[in-house]
Protein backbone atom coordinates (compact mmCIF):
# COMPACT_ATOMS: atom_id res chain seq x y z
CA UNK A 1 0.00 0.00 0.00
CA UNK A 2 2.87 2.58 0.73
CA UNK A 3 4.62 1.73 -2.24
CA UNK A 4 1.50 2.34 -4.45
CA UNK A 5 0.83 5.68 -2.18
CA UNK A 6 4.28 7.01 -3.83
CA UNK A 7 3.32 6.46 -7.39
CA UNK A 8 -0.22 8.25 -6.86
CA UNK A 9 -0.96 11.75 -7.59
CA UNK A 10 -3.73 12.14 -5.41
CA UNK A 11 -4.09 11.40 -1.56
CA UNK A 12 -4.57 7.67 -0.27
CA UNK A 13 -6.94 8.32 2.96
CA UNK A 14 -7.37 6.28 5.92
CA UNK A 15 -8.32 8.20 9.06
CA UNK A 16 -8.83 4.65 11.12
CA UNK A 17 -5.62 3.01 10.31
CA UNK A 18 -3.27 4.13 12.71
CA UNK A 19 -0.09 3.84 13.70
CA UNK A 20 1.53 2.86 17.53
CA UNK A 21 1.88 6.59 18.57
CA UNK A 22 -1.62 7.42 17.84
CA UNK A 23 -1.16 8.60 14.48
CA UNK A 24 -2.93 7.86 11.63
CA UNK A 25 -0.72 5.93 8.77
CA UNK A 26 -2.43 7.32 6.26
CA UNK A 27 -3.96 10.98 5.62
CA UNK A 28 -6.92 11.02 7.13
CA UNK A 29 -9.34 13.58 5.07
CA UNK A 30 -8.94 16.10 2.23
CA UNK A 31 -10.77 19.09 1.28
CA UNK A 32 -11.15 20.05 -2.84
CA UNK A 33 -12.66 22.69 -4.14
CA UNK A 34 -15.19 21.73 -6.99
CA UNK A 35 -17.29 24.55 -8.48
CA UNK A 36 -16.76 26.88 -5.75
CA UNK A 37 -17.59 24.55 -3.15
CA UNK A 38 -15.49 22.84 -0.61
CA UNK A 39 -16.30 18.93 -0.67
CA UNK A 40 -14.32 17.12 2.10
CA UNK A 41 -13.31 13.56 1.70
CA UNK A 42 -12.10 11.00 4.37
CA UNK A 43 -11.00 7.71 4.13
CA UNK A 44 -12.07 4.49 6.44
CA UNK A 45 -10.33 1.01 6.20
CA UNK A 46 -11.70 -1.98 6.87
CA UNK A 47 -10.96 -3.80 10.40
CA UNK A 48 -11.21 -7.00 8.64
CA UNK A 49 -7.56 -6.52 7.03
CA UNK A 50 -6.12 -7.15 10.78
CA UNK A 51 -7.09 -10.86 9.96
CA UNK A 52 -7.12 -11.44 6.81
CA UNK A 53 -3.45 -10.16 5.84
CA UNK A 54 -0.66 -11.81 6.78
CA UNK A 55 0.05 -10.20 10.06
CA UNK A 56 3.83 -8.95 8.75
CA UNK A 57 1.42 -6.93 6.68
CA UNK A 58 0.10 -4.59 9.38
CA UNK A 59 2.43 -4.81 12.14
CA UNK A 60 2.38 -2.32 14.71
CA UNK A 61 -1.07 -0.25 12.96
CA UNK A 62 -4.57 -1.10 14.98
CA UNK A 63 -7.48 -0.43 12.90
CA UNK A 64 -10.01 2.06 14.78
CA UNK A 65 -14.25 1.58 14.91
CA UNK A 66 -15.01 3.16 11.53
CA UNK A 67 -18.19 4.82 13.63
CA UNK A 68 -16.04 6.72 16.12
CA UNK A 69 -13.75 7.75 13.36
CA UNK A 70 -16.65 8.64 10.50
CA UNK A 71 -18.15 10.87 13.66
CA UNK A 72 -15.03 12.46 14.18
CA UNK A 73 -14.35 13.46 10.82
CA UNK A 74 -17.96 14.40 10.21
CA UNK A 75 -17.40 17.06 13.20
CA UNK A 76 -13.63 17.91 11.60
CA UNK A 77 -15.15 18.52 8.49
CA UNK A 78 -18.08 20.99 9.61
CA UNK A 79 -15.73 22.66 11.48
CA UNK A 80 -13.70 23.38 7.94
CA UNK A 81 -16.60 24.84 6.84
CA UNK A 82 -17.67 22.02 3.92
CA UNK A 83 -20.33 21.80 2.04
CA UNK A 84 -20.65 18.17 1.46
CA UNK A 85 -19.24 15.32 3.36
CA UNK A 86 -17.93 12.00 1.27
CA UNK A 87 -16.58 8.89 2.44
CA UNK A 88 -14.72 6.72 0.61
CA UNK A 89 -14.81 3.42 2.32
CA UNK A 90 -13.15 0.46 2.19
CA UNK A 91 -15.35 -1.48 4.59
CA UNK A 92 -18.05 -3.54 2.14
CA UNK A 93 -21.70 -3.77 2.08
CA UNK A 94 -21.95 -7.42 2.81
CA UNK A 95 -24.40 -7.79 5.47
CA UNK A 96 -22.84 -10.56 7.95
CA UNK A 97 -19.93 -8.69 7.96
CA UNK A 98 -19.67 -6.55 11.30
CA UNK A 99 -18.00 -3.46 10.11
CA UNK A 100 -19.67 -2.15 6.71
CA UNK A 101 -20.76 1.01 5.03
CA UNK A 102 -24.09 0.28 6.22
CA UNK A 103 -23.00 0.30 10.09
CA UNK A 104 -21.46 3.88 9.20
CA UNK A 105 -24.77 5.18 7.11
CA UNK A 106 -26.91 4.07 10.07
CA UNK A 107 -24.73 5.88 13.07
CA UNK A 108 -23.37 8.69 11.92
CA UNK A 109 -25.33 11.53 10.66
CA UNK A 110 -23.49 14.45 8.12
CA UNK A 111 -22.62 11.98 5.56
CA UNK A 112 -24.04 12.82 2.02
CA UNK A 113 -22.16 9.81 0.04
CA UNK A 114 -20.05 6.66 1.06
CA UNK A 115 -18.29 5.65 -1.95
CA UNK A 116 -17.71 1.86 -0.76
CA UNK A 117 -15.61 -1.03 -1.97
CA UNK A 118 -14.25 -4.14 -0.65
CA UNK A 119 -17.25 -6.29 -0.80
CA UNK A 120 -17.05 -6.51 -4.84
CA UNK A 121 -20.76 -6.25 -4.78
CA UNK A 122 -23.16 -4.03 -6.18
CA UNK A 123 -25.66 -2.16 -4.16
CA UNK A 124 -28.98 -1.47 -5.45
CA UNK A 125 -30.66 1.31 -5.32
CA UNK A 126 -33.22 0.21 -2.94
CA UNK A 127 -30.85 0.45 -0.51
CA UNK A 128 -30.93 3.90 -0.46
CA UNK A 129 -34.33 4.93 -0.03
CA UNK A 130 -35.25 6.88 2.03
CA UNK A 131 -31.91 7.50 3.57
CA UNK A 132 -30.10 11.10 4.30
CA UNK A 133 -26.79 9.09 3.46
CA UNK A 134 -26.59 7.52 0.27
CA UNK A 135 -24.20 4.55 -0.56
CA UNK A 136 -22.95 3.75 -3.99
CA UNK A 137 -20.61 0.24 -4.41
CA UNK A 138 -19.73 -0.48 -7.99
CA UNK A 139 -19.34 -4.27 -7.91
CA UNK A 140 -15.95 -5.61 -8.76
CA UNK A 141 -13.40 -4.47 -11.32
CA UNK A 142 -14.45 -2.66 -13.97
CA UNK A 143 -17.83 -4.65 -14.29
CA UNK A 144 -19.67 -1.29 -13.34
CA UNK A 145 -19.24 2.52 -13.42
CA UNK A 146 -20.25 4.24 -10.89
CA UNK A 147 -22.34 8.05 -11.38
CA UNK A 148 -23.37 10.42 -8.42
CA UNK A 149 -24.86 13.86 -9.23
CA UNK A 150 -24.56 16.37 -6.22
CA UNK A 151 -27.27 19.23 -6.69
CA UNK A 152 -26.78 22.03 -4.75
CA UNK A 153 -28.81 24.82 -4.73
CA UNK A 154 -27.88 28.22 -3.41
CA UNK A 155 -24.73 26.75 -2.28
CA UNK A 156 -26.61 23.84 -0.09
CA UNK A 157 -26.44 20.51 -1.49
CA UNK A 158 -29.95 19.10 -2.26
CA UNK A 159 -30.09 16.17 -3.69
CA UNK A 160 -27.21 13.26 -3.96
CA UNK A 161 -27.97 10.44 -6.98
CA UNK A 162 -25.78 7.42 -7.11
CA UNK A 163 -26.50 5.37 -10.27
CA UNK A 164 -24.86 2.40 -11.33
CA UNK A 165 -24.23 1.23 -15.02
CA UNK A 166 -22.85 -1.48 -16.87
CA UNK A 167 -19.77 -1.34 -18.49
CA UNK A 168 -22.05 -1.74 -21.48
CA UNK A 169 -24.63 0.90 -20.34
CA UNK A 170 -21.64 3.40 -19.79
CA UNK A 171 -20.26 3.20 -23.20
CA UNK A 172 -23.47 4.47 -24.54
CA UNK A 173 -23.57 7.31 -21.94
CA UNK A 174 -22.04 10.72 -24.06
CA UNK A 175 -18.78 11.81 -22.99
CA UNK A 176 -18.42 14.94 -20.58
CA UNK A 177 -15.91 17.19 -22.23
CA UNK A 178 -14.36 18.02 -18.91
CA UNK A 179 -13.65 14.99 -17.67
CA UNK A 180 -11.93 13.74 -20.96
Amino acid sequence: LLELKELMNFDLLSANLVKEDGSTLLKAYTIKEIGGLRIGFFGLSTPETAYKTHPKNVEGLTFADPVEKAKEMVAKLKEEKVDAIVALAHLGIDKESVDTSYKVRDNVEGIDLIIDGHSHSTLDSIDNEGKATKIISTGEYNSNIGIVNLTFVDGKLTTVEPTVFTSEEAAELEVDADVE
